[in-house]
């Protein structure tokens, strides 16, 4: 299954014909069933001479499956028609938020059509789904603040989970990104500053560094500065106790990153048992 295929992977591959040929490559090691993105002209590209079975799905006519009649509750979590052509052979309600999932969810309902699974049984199964570890968790909700952590590290990614978030309901959303590496924080660091423009406050700690060194000269504040909200707050302690003392009843926190920010997740959580 191939969903997307974004210049966010740059930092990684060097350039998006490296990240097309990478895609390429893995599509070519698979004989029997490929389904793939055919809303996505980069797969579409990726794709053209591949000769083994592909099933498009995606929200355009042109695919051979597609979701139509899209809408979303207050939790931003979508329910839609599948059609393949005129024909309409589902109806899916997801209970785990944002559009992306409305393509995950028919990618899933594609293999296992494919796979002879009983239609039924899986649209029960993604009904029922309620999502897995750090993508949109709901760590709990404490003195009326509600408390998510997210994987999301990539810009896109970020603005897609934080457009479903600032939708919700929530009098506030508290954003704080971990940037991933000083590379691809130095490289994207405009699209990180767009993606991350819609909550009401972002704060931004340290730059977890993985495998480098700072040769590029990047730091946190340089995010900071390209942002008219967001503030920057090096360590999770200091973070935890910045939240606990100024969210409201009625906000959204929500950790953001593929690191290890996900501990300031439970941080912020344990402290706000405590004061409760």
């Amino acid at each position: 299954v191939i969903t997307n295929v974004e210049a966010d992977h740059l930092d990684y591959f060097g350039s998006l014909e490296n990240v097309k040929n990478s895609f390429k490559k893995f599509a070519l090691q698979t004989k029997r069933l490929i389904v793939a993105n055919g809303d996505d002209k980069n797969i579409r590209d990726i794709l053209k001479d591949i000769q083994t079975k592909t099933v498009f799905f995606g929200t355009s006519h042109n695919n051979d499956f597609y979701a139509e009649n899209i809408a979303f509750n207050k939790l931003q979590c979508a329910e839609f028609d599948v059609f393949k052509g005129k024909e309409k052979i589902s109806r899916i309600s997801l209970s785990v938020p944002g559009k992306h999932n409305v393509f995950n969810a028919l990618a899933c309902l594609i293999t296992c059509i494919e796979l002879r699974a009983d239609i039924k049984s899986t649209e029960k199964s993604l009904n029922n789904f309620k999502g897995v570890h750090r993508r949109f968790e709901n760590l709990g909700t404490i003195n009326g603040i509600t408390v998510v952590d997210d994987f999301a590290h990539h810009p896109t990614e970020i603005k897609t989970t934080l457009n479903a978030a600032t939708k919700m309901g929530f009098k506030k959303v508290w954003a704080i990104f971990q940037p991933h590496t000083y590379s691809r924080t130095s490289m994207f660091l405009n699209e990180f500053a767009q993606a991350l423009s819609s909550p009401d406050k972002v704060i931004i700690s340290e730059i977890l560094p993985v495998r480098e060194t700072n040769i590029y000269g990047i730091h946190s504040e340089n995010l900071v500065k390209k942002m008219n909200n967001a503030i920057y707050i090096p360590t999770f302690e200091e973070i935890t106790d910045y939240i606990v003392k100024n969210a409201e009843n009625g906000d959204l926190v929500i950790t953001l990153g593929g690191g290890n920010i996900y501990k300031c997740a439970n941080m912020i959580v344990k402290k706000l048992k405590d004061n409760s």
